[in-house]
């Protein structure tokens, strides 16, 4: 502009003296004129041209508005910069997490805070309904932008679009929201820039949303402080934290079902209290606890049930037509925290899947899992081989089942659980799990496995917990299901018996007279109610005479268990369980009478028949070696003790496990025979590593840990004796 306004300036001197230098001077300056003020009019121009178009943005598509209480969470894709231009080129990020969980409305608040900084050009908002969705809305873009005419076939406007995203230097966002199928995007995601971000909103996570200049991002739910958060402000009236924190536990801090619970709660004007009730109450389906689809909060379009039901639809559609339907059936029953995988290939799963659906093999039900994971329905992790899932998807799942299904679905998932419950189990963990799964289905189904007969699932809990030192919850278990017996199949049925007789055996350790006097009461019955000679009262005679046994002459004690043996080998057999049972218990009377010799060589017969028939690694036969050497320690009998408790700690180990109680009894066994064969300082370190592991498995106030306690302080009290005759003794 200063040469412009300098060439002005020698005009008008030229008008005013005209002579030829000046009139030489004016044509050269004319000429400059003509060449420098075109070329700077036209700089100008292009700049207001270029700062017109920064400041001029186009944005194509509605972001959802911001909904009421919405709870930040910027760390899953952070805050738009201070410079949107970075070093390196942003990765295409996508949000990945359940229905539900709120990823759209992540995505909807980084783009109006994008949107608000004023330096994006282009801002696409794409809610993917399909390939159509993306090609429409690129087209759009392009026409607005002005790089294609109006006229533009779509898919060359788009085209163009991608283009122009590849090679210009403004800022651009582009957001897909919703997509439920990768393929649709093969050829459009947009491509790898320094000035333009893409976000993606899916319930997929296929590999394929995870590979090169993409990153998947899990949306988890709300953690307990957030989901408490959220509630004490969208219930609308003062909320006590324990009440909130009750209600977000129930719903498994799932934003969606936090949002419509809260609002349930304030158009009928309850309280947390009053809507948990609602919520646990059996007989009200979701859809009873939660707005109808004209009252939805925050634009929801859809209620959970409805959520959740596009992705059940396109899991059935993508494997055998059928299978992902009864895989949830069963997932709907179990813990939602942790399903063992193998649960879905055992063989009442695989019957179960493979005749509901089309007829499948194994693979085909882990294929299933894979695409149920792939949806965000079920998360299928093979390295720890355990399938979890959200509970409100099970109650939806549920929902759907009649009385008739359920009672299928009930003992194909109990005879599952039996099935991969092995009748040893080394690993603590798993044991848990399977019986935190049976509990859960107890509690989903627990009349179709008591009528019309009782599934043996619930006696293999209560064996396990008992096994576990849990006897309480053992009683418990065993209390609440021969009440319900009672009520459904009668007192008198042979499963309410069964029960009875598994009760009187759990309130053994904490109640021993109680337990005597139940027996009693249960053999009466049976001898009324099955005779004198079935297998029921006969084991039922067994259980009376060994707690009478303490009060009674023990040479009457011996005969009255030759008596019940004579009878359990002329009714049962000589290999049946029962009588190998009573032998055993025969040989342990031969012993408190201090008939050593006899009681060895029964233990051995009852030991050479469990070893053939159950096998050496079974419980009962391992259980029957301890007693062969206890007998021999006790009796004198010349025999390594330690060396012998020693391999059978081992092979309990094996078998058992290092921390399952019968491992440790064994344990304890062998350093009680360190001790009787003079090494009272081995039998001390015995009990001192004995004492942290008991300690470890059962807690410090458990009284094996008290007993464990009282034998190191045997052996050690034996230790300081002989270290004190030691310094006593004459130096020589």
């Amino acid at each position: 502009m200063a040469v412009v306004m300098w060439g002005r300036h020698l005009l008008a001197n030229a008008l005013v003296v005209p002579s030829w230098d000046v009139l030489e001077r004016a044509s050269w300056v004319a000429a400059v004129v003509a060449v420098v003020v075109p070329a700077a009019v036209a700089g100008r121009t292009a700049l207001l041209k270029r700062r017109t178009r920064r400041q001029t943005s186009v944005r194509i598509g509605r972001i959802p508005p911001e909904p009421a209480w919405f709870q930040q969470r910027p760390d899953l894709l952070g805050q738009p910069g201070t410079r949107w231009r970075s070093r390196n080129p942003w990765p295409t990020q996508v949000l990945s997490g359940l229905g539900g969980v709120g990823k759209t409305q992540i995505a909807a608040a980084f783009a109006r805070q994008a949107a608000g900084r004023g330096d994006l050009k282009l801002l696409v908002w794409i809610p993917v309904y399909g390939l159509d969705s993306i090609i429409t809305a690129y087209a759009e873009a392009a026409r607005a932008l002005a790089i294609v005419d109006d006229q533009a076939h779509p898919q060359q406007a788009a085209d163009q679009l991608m283009v122009w995203l590849e090679q210009t230097d403004q800022n651009w966002l582009i957001v897909w929201d919703k997509l439920d199928s990768p393929a649709d995007a093969a050829d459009w995601w947009p491509p790898v820039s320094t000035h333009g971000r893409t976000i993606v909103t899916t319930r997929r996570r296929d590999a394929v949303l995870d590979v090169g200049h993409r990153t998947l991002i899990t949306v988890d739910l709300f953690t307990a402080d957030e989901s408490v958060a959220y509630l004490r402000r969208a219930v609308g009236k003062p909320v006590q934290r324990q009440h909130a924190v009750a209600l977000a536990k129930d719903l498994d801090h799932l934003p969606l079902a936090l949002a419509q619970a809260a609002a349930f709660i304030r158009d009928r004007e309850l309280d947390c209290v009053t809507y948990r009730r609602r919520l646990s109450d059996v007989r009200l389906s979701l859809a009873d606890v939660v707005p109808p689809e004209d009252g939805l909060p925050d634009n929801h379009r859809t209620t959970l049930a409805a959520t959740w039901a596009l992705s059940i639809e396109a899991a059935d559609k993508a494997g055998p037509p059928g299978l992902a339907h009864s895989i949830l059936h069963l997932v709907c029953l179990l813990q939602p925290e942790a399903i063992p995988l193998d649960f879905f290939t055992s063989t009442p799963a695989i019957d179960y899947i493979t005749l509901e659906g089309e007829l499948g093999q194994e693979s085909d039900i882990l294929d299933v899992l894979h695409t149920l994971d792939r949806l965000n329905l079920v998360t299928c992790n093979q390295r720890t081989a355990l399938v979890q899932t959200h509970v409100l998807i099970q109650r939806v799942i549920r929902d759907d089942l009649d009385a008739d299904s359920l009672d299928v679905l009930a003992w194909i998932a109990a005879d599952a659980l039996l099935e991969i419950w092995p009748e040893v189990e080394p690993d603590r963990l798993r044991e848990q799990m399977l019986r935190a799964n049976t509990l859960v289905l107890f509690e989903a189904a627990r009349a179709y496995l008591i009528e019309p007969r009782t599934h043996r699932l619930h006696f293999r809990i209560t064996d396990s917990l008992v096994e576990a030192g849990n006897h309480d919850a053992a009683t418990a278990i065993l209390r609440q299901l021969l009440a319900e017996q009672t009520g459904l199949i009668g007192a008198d049925h042979v499963d309410s018996l069964t029960t009875r007789r598994h009760l009187a055996d759990a309130m053994e350790e904490n109640d021993p007279r109680e337990a005597a006097a139940a027996y009693r009461r249960l053999l009466d019955d049976c001898v009324r109610i099955m005779g004198p000679e079935h297998s029921y009262t006969l084991v039922t005679r067994c259980e009376v005479m060994k707690r009478d046994a303490d009060h009674d002459n023990p040479q009457h004690t011996v005969a009255r268990f030759e008596e019940l043996l004579g009878d359990c080998r002329r009714i049962l057999g000589p290999d049946d369980p029962v009588t190998l049972g009573v032998q055993a218990s025969l040989a342990n009377w031969h012993g408190e009478t201090g008939h050593f010799d006899a009681a060895n060589e029964v233990y051995h017969e009852v030991l050479a028949a469990e070893t053939r028939i159950f096998g050496p690694d079974h419980p009962t036969t391992l259980r029957t070696r301890n007693n062969v050497l206890c007998l021999q320690q006790d009796s004198g009998i010349p025999l390594n003790g330690s060396v012998s408790f020693r391999e059978l700690a081992e092979e309990y180990t094996r078998v058992f496990g290092p921390d399952h109680p019968r491992t440790l009894a064994t344990r304890a066994n062998l350093a009680s025979a360190i001790g009787a064969e003079g090494d009272a300082e081995g039998a001390a370190d015995a009990c001192r590593t004995l004492l942290d592991d008991y300690a470890r498995v059962y807690g410090a106030d458990h009284f094996e840990v008290l007993v464990m306690r009282l034998a190191l302080s045997y052996w050690q009290a034996h230790v300081d004796a002989a270290r004190r005759t030691n310094d006593l003794s004459p130096k020589r």
